[in-house]
């Protein structure tokens, strides 16, 4: 079953052509429970804690994260650039429009596992696959193709997700919530059981085979690296999407050509084929995904011994290119992201925003992890509540609800819908 838009869900959602982020199901009211359950705990402060969390805190932490992947890296930035100059020419046949359905409307051929399928049991295994559209624009994208643990022949795909922009922004943004919100389950005084009902939710989620967009990437990396998901697995995925997110393009291409020249054939079926031209061709796809499988067959060759742990270390080390290089990596990236915003010509509110997103940006590259905490961001942005309220953010970033207020977006909207050519169906 195809998938359907990422501004779909009914609990939060973040707005690629606003940056705004919007949590539908909580009100103000929750917000002032929460802060005087933290500020001013009485007798039930335990349960208000973690029905903020649930309400509140996860959904904003998820889709801050979102905020900070596009407005505060350098991948984030290429398609803000693209988004700018849509809705300043909103015109079929743009660059703007093919880059923007490769980066965030790719989502349309997620298929979706249906349930009545008993066969999907967790869990799976899971390969690669370039996938063209049969009934749709012929957009090539790479997929992660999901079977069942028994099916030792890979016979039947139970479900499978793009690697795009959007899967990556997913990835991290699911980690944010176990990095920032699920501590707040160990501290005392909550109910009894709540910290084991919240780890039992975050497992029940990634293990979820009807919404692989957000744990494609996780399981593929943990399964090559032995581990469960929900400790280093995770933090592995998401700290190798960060690595992508704030890659400067060059340094990019530079590490898919150094995969490439360290790769030769290998047996595949009856024959060889040659893994660089495969790698090559990925590359040519979408270059992140490549730079996946390519970790992805690594950490499988490293794992054979035993689990591989989460290290900031560990992931450069698995691209040629950059072992012994990190501190060099989030210098030029920062130094990257200063160039690249400088040169887009975005709107009037997003220019008044630059000095702050630079800021925040500075501040993520100064951790120099790949863990990331957005506890202390400096700059942080407006949050619109599902009652209409309004948290304030910086003061840079006052013109962004005005802006997503008055702005029309649908001649944009209308011309990234991934269009039909044939009733046949994918």
């Amino acid at each position: 079953m195809l998938g359907v838009s990422l501004n779909s869900s009914s609990i939060a959602t973040y707005d690629h052509l606003t940056q705004t982020i919007h949590l539908k199901r909580a009100e103000q009211p929750d917000l002032v429970r929460l802060a005087g359950a933290v500020n001013s705990p009485g007798w039930d402060a335990g349960l208000v804690l973690v029905e903020g969390a649930y309400k509140v805190l996860a959904p904003l932490a998820h889709e801050t994260r979102h905020w900070l992947d596009m407005n505060c890296s350098i991948r984030g930035l290429r398609t803000l650039k693209a988004i700018f100059e849509l809705q300043a020419n909103p015109v079929a046949g743009t660059p703007p429009v093919k880059t923007l359905k490769q980066d965030i409307t790719l989502n349309h051929f997620i298929e979706r596992y249906e349930h009545r399928d008993l066969a999907a049991r967790y869990p799976w295994q899971v390969d690669f696959s370039l996938s063209m559209p049969r009934a749709h624009e012929q957009i090539e994208h790479i997929s992660l193709c999901f079977y069942g643990g028994q099916d030792r022949n890979r016979s039947t795909i139970l479900f499978k997700s793009p690697i795009y922009l959007g899967s990556l922004l997913e990835t991290c943004a699911v980690y944010q919530e176990q990095r920032d919100v699920l501590p707040l389950f160990l501290r005392d005084g909550l109910p009894h059981g709540a910290r084991g009902e919240a780890e039992e939710k975050a497992l029940g989620f990634l293990k979820d085979p009807s919404a692989p967009e957000y744990h494609a990437i996780i399981h593929a990396v943990s399964i090559a690296a032995r581990q469960p998901e929900a400790v280093h697995g995770i933090a592995l995925a998401a700290g190798l999407c960060t690595l992508l997110l704030n890659m400067p393009a060059q340094m990019l291409k530079e590490s898919c050509r150094r995969v490439e020249d360290g790769l030769g054939s290998r047996r595949y079926g009856n024959g060889l084929i040659s893994a660089a031209g495969q790698m090559r061709r990925m590359a040519g796809v979408c270059p992140e995904a490549a730079i996946i499988h390519s970790v992805v067959n690594e950490l499988a060759r490293r794992s054979t011994a035993g689990a591989l742990p989460y290290s900031t270390d560990l992931i450069f080390d698995l691209l040629p290119f950059w072992r012994k290089r990190q501190d060099e990596f989030f210098e030029r990236s920062h130094a990257d992201f200063v160039t690249q915003i400088r040169k887009i010509k975005g709107p009037g509110y997003f220019h008044e925003a630059a000095p702050a997103l630079i800021e925040n940006n500075q501040w993520l590259m100064e951790q120099k992890s790949l863990s990331l905490t957005m506890g202390g961001l400096p700059n942080r942005p407006p949050i619109i509540f599902g009652d209409g309220f309004v948290l304030k953010g910086a003061d840079a970033f006052e013109g962004l609800v005005p802006n997503c207020e008055s702005a029309d977006n649908s001649a944009a909207e209308a011309l990234l819908n991934i269009q039909k050519l044939d009733p046949k169906g994918d």
